[in-house]
Order: C-alpha cells, then sequence, then structure tokens
C-alpha cells in the first residue's frame, strides 16, 4: 500500500519543530522513519505533514550525565548505540538488545527517540526503558519536563506527548556495581 500525500518541512531546531506541531495536531516528526514510515504504509497513521529533525545537531549525543547515560532523540542512530563504548559499560541490557533490532539496515536509519516516541509494543528499546525505568525528555512551551517511560505510552502507538511536544532524549540510570545481563528473542 502506498502512504497518503503529505507535505515535507524540514526544521533547523528544536523549536521550529514544536511550533510545526502545533499548528497541525496531525504532523509527525521523523528522522530514521523506521517505525513512522511502516505505520504510514499500512495507514495505521496519515500525517498532513513529516517534520524532518535530520538536521538537529543538538539532539544528537550519547554521554554520561550524572548517574544516567543520555541519549539524544535524533539523529542517534541505533547502530551508534550499538558500537558505543559508554553504553556498553554503563547500560549493557541496552547494548545486548541493539543487535537484536531489524538488521544492519534497519539499525543505520533507526533512532532510539524515534522507536520511543512511537511506542511501538515491538520495539526493543522500549522493552529496554520501561525494563531500566529510563526518563524520557520531551520539549514543549519552552521547556523540556522528564517523565519515567512507563507512564509515557497510552497504549501501544499511542505516546503520551502533549499536543504540539516533541520527544528530545532519553536517559538511562548507570548501573552500579557488577551486573549480569542476558537478552534473547
Amino acid at each position: 500500500m502506498k502512504v497518503a500525500p503529505f507535505e515535507y518541512c524540514r526544521v533547523a531546531d528544536v523549536e521550529e519543530a514544536c511550533a510545526l506541531l502545533s499548528a497541525d495536531e496531525s504532523a509527525r516528526v521523523i528522522a530514521g522513519g523506521q517505525s513512522l514510515v511502516a505505520m504510514m504504509a499500512m495507514r495505521l497513521t496519515r500525517p498532513s505533514r513529516l517534520i524532518d529533525i535530520n538536521h538537529i545537531a543538538a539532539l544528537s549525543y550519547i554521554r554520561k550525565d550524572g548517574d544516567t547515560v543520555a541519549i539524544g532523540r535524533q539523529p542517534t542512530r541505533q547502530c551508534a548505540v550499538e558500537r558505543d563504548a559508554l553504553i556498553a559499560s554503563h547500560v549493557p541490557l541496552l547494548a545486548r538488545a541493539i543487535p537484536w533490532i531489524g538488521h544492519t539496515a534497519t539499525r543505520a536509519r533507526g533512532t532510539i527517540g524515534g522507536s520511543l516516541a512511537h511506542a511501538d509494543p515491538a520495539a526493543e528499546c522500549v522493552l529496554i526503558a520501561m525494563t531500566l525505568d529510563a526518563v524520557v525528555t520531551y520539549f514543549a512551551d519552552g521547556k523540556s519536563p522528564r517523565c519515567r517511560r512507563a507512564s509515557f505510552s497510552l497504549a501501544p502507538c499511542s505516546p503520551a506527548l502533549p499536543a504540539g511536544a516533541m520527544l528530545t532524549g532519553v536517559r538511562f540510570p548507570v548501573w552500579k556495581g557488577k551486573v549480569g545481563v542476558g537478552f534473547t528473542r
């Protein structure tokens, strides 16, 4: 099936993206598109506008921040997370799960933030974020509130973002001491 027609906008910053989201309730954010494009192809969602956030450099990071490892929404690709030494040493469960996401091409385009923002029930990123009690950050009304991943979804494919808000990142708690993890499908 083909996607329904939509308008395409490339934005330079989070504020511009949120302004476009506020102006059009059916608009959606895209960077990797691995979740969104599939949903569009099946006509599960029909956005009137796609807001491309690939060029917002401020959202692309992996860094230790206190007792957490913070990952920017996009364009921090899953393949970057897969190869990151900080993730491997401080969030080993995420490091173990990432190779199970789709295939190499999927991880080369897909993003952690996109997976979380679409609340895809089949996504390993959502499972890991809920298991580790990760905290998502989003931008709305000039502020960057945070909430626990477990309270972030209303239902599968239905994130609890306020109108005009955009997920901007996720923080995974750093496990202290000796930790053993495993992940299998």
